[in-house]
């Protein structure tokens, strides 16, 4: 059974696939707790099975997928077994502290891994950053967001792209905030800062649209 945020059909707000056509399948539970966290509903759950899940998927005219959460990768072994009754394209955004099981990996056209920086709260280094999770992720067809507050959030950035030996040419740094006045106002020096140092701006569409609201 897999514990369900929400099933939503929407378009892509982050990362390199601003705008795509895509389905959201927001699951519930995290293993971090971030203070900035824009979706602390995911909490709220009710429990499908693999098949009722794939078969509310199916009535939406897309055949992209991306898997949310929460942290998902919580719900690997059920991923596993959802790729398996569906034929869209996989997509799983994740925090990036759960290594990937290797045969959900073989089912994931991309991921999206967002590491969280202290600017998150979301405790000591050790808690939310796991080197040999991102190494893996690496590895993989990968794209790293970063949700970032301030300029000095910038050299967290660089060290760990140093540690994991990140291409800057997937990096992605997103604005924080959860209105459309914040993002803008932090999007301006934000951009200058992915031109400085080679890094891909992300805006956050979903916010700069509907703001707060779930289930777009």
């Amino acid at each position: 059974m897999l514990r369900v945020n929400e099933i939503f059909h929407s378009v892509q707000g982050e990362g390199q696939n601003v705008g795509l056509n895509t389905i959201f399948l927001r699951l519930s539970g995290c293993n971090l707790q971030c203070e900035w966290c824009d979706t602390k509903y995911h909490k709220d759950a009710k429990e499908m099975s693999a098949t009722e899940v794939a078969k509310e998927i199916m009535m939406y005219p897309s055949l992209n997928l991306t898997i949310t959460g929460g942290e998902p990768l919580i719900q690997q072994k059920e991923l596993i077994s959802l790729g398996q009754l569906v034929n869209h394209i996989f997509s799983v955004e994740t925090n990036g502290t759960i290594i990937p099981d290797k045969k959900l990996s073989k089912r994931v056209s991309y991921w999206a891994v967002s590491p969280k920086l202290g600017n998150s709260d979301a405790g000591s280094l050790l808690i939310r950053i796991n080197y040999d999770a991102l190494e893996a992720f690496n590895k993989e067809k990968a794209i790293f967001k970063f949700v970032v507050n301030n300029l000095d959030d910038i050299k967290e950035i660089q060290f760990l792209q140093d540690q994991i030996q990140i291409p800057a040419s997937r990096i992605y740094l997103m604005p924080e905030g959860t209105d459309p006045k914040t993002l803008n106002e932090k999007s301006i020096w934000l951009v200058e800062q992915c031109k400085k140092f080679g890094y891909n701006f992300s805006p956050r569409v979903q916010v700069l649209i509907w703001g707060p609201k779930r289930g777009v």
